[in-house]
């Protein structure tokens, strides 16, 4: 899809020069206005602003909000369908391969 800009100072059609996204949420825009004897060059900032559907997988840290179209259940059943991480019981120390392991452990014997 296309956007059809205008120029804010004269109205007449602006076309994009280059792209680029300072964020997973945001993009900016550069345009030149397409009249010579105005010249003016500017940047448009779009932003995701809502989810008007949900996506099969929601991608964990993004901080969208959800329309209010978007009905509650389709959320709810997304929510349930998210992973979450296996950890460890709890009180139980993850070592690295550089931990010191305890001999009973390695087979060792005394």
């Amino acid at each position: 899809m296309r956007l059809h800009i205008k120029c804010p100072n004269c109205g007449h059609p602006a076309t994009s020069t280059r792209t680029r996204q300072p964020s997973t949420l945001v993009t900016e825009i550069s345009y030149s206005c397409g009249n010579s004897a105005c010249g003016a060059a500017f940047v448009l900032l779009g932003e995701v602003h809502r989810w008007l559907r949900l996506p099969t997988q929601i991608m964990t840290g993004l901080n969208v909000p959800l329309s209010l179209v978007v009905h509650r259940n389709r959320l709810r059943d997304a929510l349930d369908r998210l992973r979450t991480a296996d950890l460890p019981p709890a009180g139980e120390i993850i070592g690295g391969p550089d931990d010191e392991v305890p001999n009973a452990t390695r087979g060792d014997s005394p």
